[in-house]
């Protein structure tokens, strides 16, 4: 709903408080409206800075993204739970897509 697609989160804080540059109005009611709710209750106590944004993987103490801790967690929260066996790898298509399906 944003009008300014490139505007960064930061654009939208100002005087301690959210405002808004949607091109249309929010629904009232539905689901829309109950993610804007969710998400405003989100961002209540976010603490924004003038550093750039980082990916950071807390699976590992450094922060660091490592596919096959990836794997390892969504075996051993997902599949293993439920009786299954690990995952079986598909060596013709990139690992991305491994861990995406």
């Amino acid at each position: 709903m944003e009008s300014d697609k490139q505007c960064m989160v930061g654009d939208r804080w100002v005087d301690e408080q959210w405002r808004k540059n949607w091109h249309r109005r929010m629904p009232d009611g539905g689901c829309t409206s109950q993610q804007y709710i969710d998400m405003q209750q989100s961002l209540q106590y976010l603490e924004l800075s003038d550093h750039g944004d980082t990916w950071e993987c807390t699976l590992q103490q450094d922060g660091s993204f490592i596919v096959d801790c990836i794997r390892m967690h969504i075996d051993e929260k997902i599949f293993i739970q439920e009786g299954n066996t690990e995952t079986r790898w598909n060596n013709l298509v990139p690992i991305e897509v491994n861990i995406l399906v």
